[in-house]
């Protein structure tokens, strides 16, 4: 399902995204998709996606400008854009206000370390980047230990279960990759406990278990899986990302974790960063502590950052992230002023 820009017309999660037998799903290609948020607060925003199913206007094999830096951006939504149109995200605003780099936005809506793993492995050498941008969400944790996901369908008004990749370590701490090729999804409808209750199943409470451990404590934002190095979501999350970066041959990687309101408005909220920084020390990347670009902000400016029904980034949040992150880039020697 496309449409043109003048219709508008709401767009269902299989609109957007298609079977992928590696990733579980990925973005539809070539798709011009107006999406309708279920809030009416949410601003109608355009997803627009290159010929392999990326959110980018670029595409992998186009002519490559040697006088430009490549950055590669892998992450969640929050990198993806959730809630925004192409144009308004960090990804797309960076190469506006950093003359000399090209974004090319590979993030996945809805993944985790794992689906995030296999999607550089797919793309990264065809793209051959300057930069590695790895940009997780700090939520990104807990999807690591799930084999499937629940993604609500505004179409039928219910959600779909969409199965995934995933990776476990063996006894020498080594990643197992398993679902592979994935299951196709069964598209029927399910009940979502995150719009309705539902009664008490194994799986649910798995997920309650699992929402447990990335939880909130202590005053109200610290995910506690982060104070937690011998949990094993802490642990299995941590090689994740030291194979993507250890992976990559960009000569630049950086690795910025995205944080949400309550991580962006806490002075104290810096459980995750011994988390991050290890990765990045063990793998020769730079950690970039982007919950500290939100910190001069006053709360009014900051909450502005973030749309208050889902927590994704507003414009504002992109624009701040963009241009914050070209100033790490410059100070690299990335980027032509």
């Amino acid at each position: 399902m496309t449409t043109t820009d003048a219709g508008r017309p709401p767009a269902s999660h299989r609109a957007v995204f298609r079977y992928h037998a590696t990733f579980g799903y990925s973005f539809r290609e070539r798709v011009r998709v107006w999406q309708v948020p279920t809030d009416p607060a949410a601003p109608i925003h355009l997803v627009a996606t290159n010929s392999v199913g990326a959110r980018c206007t670029r595409e992998p094999r186009g002519p490559r400008d040697t006088s430009s830096a490549r950055v590669l951006v892998i992450g969640c939504s929050s990198a993806a854009g959730d809630g925004v149109s192409n144009r308004d995200r960090f990804s797309d605003i960076l190469e506006q206000v950093l003359p000399g780099v090209e974004a090319h936005n590979y993030a996945l809506s809805g993944s985790g370390h794992d689906q995030q793993l296999l999607v550089h492995r797919e793309f990264a050498n065809v793209i051959r980047p300057d930069v590695l941008l790895v940009c997780p969400s700090l939520a990104c944790i807990g999807r690591n230990l799930l084999s499937e996901r629940l993604h609500r369908d505004a179409m039928t008004g219910g959600s779909i279960r969409v199965p995934k990749p995933y990776f476990t370590l063996d006894d020498r701490g080594e990643l197992v990759l398993h679902h592979v090729p994935v299951p196709k999804p069964a598209l029927r409808p399910v009940a979502d406990p995150r719009f309705a209750p539902r009664p008490a199943t194994f799986g649910s409470r798995v997920r309650r278990l699992i929402r447990a451990a990335v939880g909130r404590s202590g005053p109200g934002y610290r995910m506690t899986i982060y104070d937690d190095e011998h949990a094993l979501g802490y642990r299995l999350a941590q090689s994740l990302l030291r194979q993507v970066i250890n992976e990559s041959q960009a000569p630049l990687k950086l690795l910025a974790p995205l944080p949400d309101l309550a991580y962006a408005t806490h002075q104290d909220a810096t459980n995750h960063h011994a988390f991050f920084r290890t990765v990045a020390s063990d793998t020769g990347a730079e950690f970039v502590d982007v919950a500290a670009f939100f910190r001069p902000l006053s709360q009014e400016d900051a909450r502005a950052c973030f749309f208050p029904h889902d927590g994704h980034y507003t414009h504002a949040g992109h624009d701040l992230i963009a241009r914050r992150l070209a100033d790490v880039l410059t100070s690299r020697g990335v980027g032509r002023q």
